[in-house]
């Protein structure tokens, strides 16, 4: 009824779902701070767009689900694009050659 709780001990569960429904949930771990307040920690491995559900005793909370969005690590893109460039090289896949007589050299800059 939206009084402040001050001490823990409910049967709070969550789960993520994609949103496309394509993958499977993802796991979410619920801690009681026993303090009226509970912390919910997941590790999501593929970017999109996910529905965050929280359920005291089976039952959705008011509000939910939490429409969450997740977008890929920049840094991530960065590592895969020079990993993919560095394979393309080796194949002999084109791509700006540095030294000469020898191949294919790579270098990178961060």
């Amino acid at each position: 009824h939206g009084n402040p709780r001050r001490s823990g001990g409910d049967a709070f569960t969550a789960c993520l779902r994609p949103a496309d429904s394509k993958a499977g949930d993802v796991p979410a771990q619920v801690e009681d701070r026993e303090d009226g307040t509970y912390a919910v920690t997941y590790t999501v491995t593929k970017p999109g767009d996910y529905d965050l559900h929280v359920l005291l005793a089976g039952q959705e909370v008011a509000a939910g689900p939490y429409g969450l969005s997740f977008s890929p690590d920049p840094a991530e893109i960065v590592r895969r694009k020079m990993a993919e460039q560095e394979r393309r090289l080796r194949r002999g896949e084109g791509g700006a050659g540095v030294g000469g007589g020898g191949g294919a050299r790579v270098f990178w800059a961060q």
